[in-house]
């Protein structure tokens, strides 16, 4: 019983967060899906709620997932499930606005 608690809590922890985002969320400016680059037009008519660490510093950890590992894909899925891809896909854009320099 204890090693399922041990392994179920991480992975409960880990898709609390978009179920938080969809309930808690405020509404933040997000850009429309464009390129990255130095340059883009911010559209204030649409509205989403934003998923960062910056308003949910609990799930600092769960973004470093987003940002640095394969579970990105899955996590953005689970995310679009429950209405908020679009609020995880900004985070993601707001926390690496520009892509990487050098060779692609």
């Amino acid at each position: 019983m204890v090693a399922l608690i041990l392994i179920a809590s991480p992975v409960v922890y880990v898709l609390s967060y978009a179920p938080i985002v969809k309930i808690c969320g405020d509404t933040r400016q997000f850009v429309p899906d464009q390129p990255r680059t130095g340059a883009y037009v911010i559209t204030a008519d649409i509205q989403e709620p934003l998923a960062d660490a910056s308003r949910y510093p609990a799930y600092a950890p769960v973004d470093w997932l987003i940002d640095d590992t394969p579970l990105r894909e899955p996590l953005f899925l689970w995310a679009e499930i429950w209405g908020v891809g679009k609020a995880f896909e900004y985070g993601h854009w707001v926390r690496n606005p520009l892509p990487p320099f050098g060779p692609p």
